[in-house]
């Protein structure tokens, strides 16, 4: 039998059920089993700190995590992409030590799980040996599809079932699949990916509404994207000779148990009216990057009004100067003043954990799931709400429970 672990915090906030003040966890081997305010002298007392679910950054780039600063110019987006691109060729480290480097950092910022974009080069070995630290994370790994060629779909069909298989092997790596574009994925590659989702019950997850340069190119074949696509050689006359706009995805997506769109900074009314009816699809919200790219305002408020599943991404270190999905939050709490701090934190918490799955484990502080809690210490302040005060300029992460405690 495991040894039980008590720990008393000036709060617990569990997301799911109000705030505890001068609260006790109890931990047993790798799950929670209890939370209360009774006092408890066998409990480890922890000080001036919150005790919140461990993060969820529902999309990550963890291949970039090499980069120190974005990649520039951030705008046309085109040009963004010709320095990803560039990026990826003039690599020095290895991209084996990218990915671990990546995983290091999100787990220092409090994060228990990722939904990580998985690349040519990504080895689940590679991630599952720097996985085992004190405060593994549980990674789902988005398979990422890219083709416009109809003669290459085949190929990328078997760089898929090679990740499922490969990533059987180790239980803190959860299978899923991403084509990853409406430019950059052939739609019959598309259709093939939904159904491998459909069939093996995986999450699935596309870039949608990123761009209005990819809404004019899906509308009209026209624009950036069509010289873009060009220049690379691999423009596909039929691919983009019938309109087609985000709902066509959004449609095909319905029939999944989860379906993720990245982004999803131009919506329509009409997609919104669609999401609000299909709750088995979440926006994932990358709000830092969103910034960076100076799009137009993102939908999420109108989205969490009419009940759009919506969770927060930090994207990749390509557009953003870190993984924190902590940062994310404050960044949140400071320009949004008017959304409730509680329906910010659950942004990073359990609406990603429901996005991907994995609400079971994760998301809440929730006697049974995995004790996988992140620890932020607080102002002395006592005028202002629990979840108000985390995100106070005062306030710091300091990482997953089981490390800050040890």
């Amino acid at each position: 039998m495991s040894e039980r672990h008590r720990y008393r915090a000036r709060y617990v906030i569990p997301v799911d059920r109000p705030p505890l003040e001068n609260a006790t966890l109890e931990i047993e081997g790798e799950r929670i089993v209890a939370i209360h305010d009774h006092h408890d002298p066998r409990a480890i007392d922890l000080g001036n700190v919150a005790l919140i679910p461990g993060l969820v950054n529902a999309h990550v780039h963890l291949e970039f995590s090499d980069l120190d600063t974005p990649i520039v110019p951030p705008q046309p987006f085109t040009q963004w992409l010709r320095g990803v691109m560039h990026s990826r060729s003039s690599r020095t480290a290895s991209i084996e030590e990218t990915l671990k480097r990546g995983i290091r950092e999100v787990i220092t910022q409090g994060t228990a799980v990722i939904g990580e974009v998985a690349t040519h080069g990504w080895s689940a070995q590679a991630v599952a040996d720097e996985n085992t630290t004190v405060s593994p994370l549980h990674i789902v790994a988005f398979r990422e599809l890219l083709t416009l060629s109809q003669d290459r779909i085949p190929a990328q069909l078997n760089v898929l079932e090679q990740h499922l298989h490969d990533c059987k092997s180790f239980a803190s790596i959860r299978s899923a699949v991403s084509p990853h574009a409406p430019y950059s994925v052939h739609p019959e590659l598309f259709s093939a990916a939904v159904n491998t989702a459909k069939q093996d019950n995986l999450p699935l997850a596309i870039h949608l509404a990123e761009t209005s340069a990819e809404l004019e190119l899906m509308r009209t074949g026209t624009g950036e994207f069509r010289e873009f696509l060009g220049e690379l050689g691999v423009w596909q006359d039929d691919v983009f000779e019938s309109p087609r706009t985000p709902l066509d995805y959004l449609k095909a997506m319905s029939e999944l148990d989860r379906g993720l769109i990245i982004h999803g900074n131009y919506l329509t009314e009409t997609d919104i009216q669609y999401l609000a009816a299909h709750q088995n699809l979440t926006v994932i919200y990358c709000p830092r990057t969103h910034a960076y790219f100076g799009h137009s305002p993102h939908p999420w408020k109108r989205l969490l009004n009419d009940s759009v599943a919506v969770a927060l991404g930090t994207d990749g270190r390509s557009s953003n100067p870190n993984l924190s999905v902590w940062e994310e939050l404050r960044f949140l709490y400071i320009h949004h003043p008017d959304v409730p701090p509680a329906t910010i934190l659950q942004l990073g918490t359990i609406n990603g954990a429901k996005a991907l799955g994995i609400e079971r484990d994760y998301g809440t502080i929730t006697p049974g799931k995995k004790a996988s809690i992140a620890v932020i210490e607080l102002p002395k302040e006592t005028t202002r709400s629990p979840e108000a005060l985390l995100f106070d300029p005062v306030s710091r992460m300091r990482g997953m429970l089981s490390s800050y405690a040890s």
